[in-house]
């Protein structure tokens, strides 16, 4: 079963970093520009580093071109993603 969350994505940030959450999305910034995919493909790392996980673990089910997005993490619970997460 896959754990689901819903993310907005801050491009061209001056570091990586996860704000936080705000009215059930969490938010994180990212220095990639959203150009060929390089943006999605930051966030899947700082996700994988942050939770854990295998990048192969996380994909992003919803908005791969746009700054909202739902990401799906499989082999793991939602008890361990919130707590990574918070």
């Amino acid at each position: 079963m896959a754990v689901k969350i819903n993310v907005r994505v801050i491009t061209g940030a001056k570091r990586n970093e996860i704000v936080g959450w705000r009215s059930g999305i969490l938010t994180i910034k990212i220095k990639s520009k959203p150009i060929k995919g390089k943006a999605n493909q930051e966030l899947i790392k700082i996700l994988a580093n942050t939770c854990h996980l295998a990048k192969n673990h996380i994909n992003i089910t919803k908005g791969a071109a746009s700054s909202n997005k739902t990401i799906s993490f499989t082999g793991t619970t939602p008890e361990k993603i919130k707590t990574y997460l918070d």
